[in-house]
């Protein structure tokens, strides 16, 4: 996608500063680019991933692991600098109310298990 159609379904919040999408996408490549110019020294097994991403991390203070999950997801869809994106618009129900307003969601506690209150709330 380009930084025109994000700015479409991404609308900037204030006049003159790209949208969030434009700015998280071309953050996380500036900080994967290096590696991805250097990729056919990992794939080919001459270096392990390791020895491209730790440089990054020491130069920018950033996770190992963020690095992994964003590398990850740019080459699992392709390579394509647009996989940087965040996939938050497949969370949540749109339009939809959230479920279980009155009871309480998930798991029950140890207490709530050894009393088996019926009236816990739970769902």
């Amino acid at each position: 996608m380009s930084d025109l159609q994000l700015a479409e379904i991404y609308p900037p919040r204030s006049l003159g500063e790209p949208s969030f999408a434009v700015a998280y996408r071309s953050y996380w490549w500036s900080v994967i680019e290096p590696i991805v110019r250097d990729e056919e020294r990992y794939f080919s097994g001459l270096f392990p991933l390791s020895s491209l991403i730790m440089p990054r991390v020491r130069e920018l203070g950033i996770s190992k692991q963020r690095i992994y999950l964003v590398l990850y997801r740019y080459w699992a869809a392709g390579s394509v600098i647009s996989a940087i994106l965040p996939n938050s618009s497949n969370c949540g129900g749109k339009g939809k109310q959230r479920a279980g307003n009155k009871t309480k969601l998930g798991r029950k506690s140890l207490v709530a298990k050894r009393n088996q209150a019926e009236s816990s709330n739970f769902a």
